[in-house]
């Protein structure tokens, strides 16, 4: 059976993704503290771990006693207004833990990681279409901790066995 770690499954889109891994058949490990999100999937294939995902050896242990090899990076805080009034607290929850956490995952046995980031690394834009080449110019301590993570990940990430993919969220909202 195929293996994934999720951190922030317990929220809106990691939720949604759980269920959709879970179609596929794959064992689900999700790491979420539930300081935001509250959706949590009670299945057999899905193991539930309530701490936060900035816990490095927590993770790398996880992740090794596992051999897991797939790893989505969804754990944020995501309020742009809140960010704002508490910068810090977004540069260290969305960048610096995120970074922390790459520094150790070439000693894992992860060979894909996929991180969401977020259209807010864009800033503000008159024109009508935004694509990946548009300028970067997040306006709050939320888009530029995403984007920092963006580059990061880049950084580290490349010159390893693991492969990895940004994906952009402009406006999630739906229903599963």
């Amino acid at each position: 059976m195929k293996k994934i770690i999720i951190t922030g499954g317990c929220g809106y889109i990691g939720s949604f993704v759980c269920n959709k891994f879970l179609k596929k058949n794959f064992k689900i490990f999700v790491v979420d503290n539930n300081s935001k999100g509250k959706v949590f999937i009670n299945h057999k294939n899905i193991k539930y771990f309530n701490f936060n995902f900035g816990k490095k050896n927590k993770i790398i242990n996880l992740i090794n006693k596992n051999k897991i090899e797939n790893f989505i990076h969804l754990a944020a805080f995501i309020d742009s207004a809140e960010s704002v009034t508490k910068p810090k607290l977004y540069m260290r929850n969305n960048y610096e833990l995120t970074k922390k956490i790459l520094v150790e995952l070439s000693a894992t046995t992860i060979k894909r990681f996929l991180f969401a980031s977020t259209a807010a690394i864009y800033g503000s834009s008159n024109r009508k279409k935004i694509s990946e080449k548009s300028p970067k110019a997040p306006k709050s301590p939320y888009g530029i901790s995403k984007l920092k993570s963006e580059i990061i990940i880049e950084k580290i990430l490349k010159n390893t066995k693991i492969s990895y993919t940004i994906l952009r969220l402009f406006n999630v909202a739906g229903a599963n």
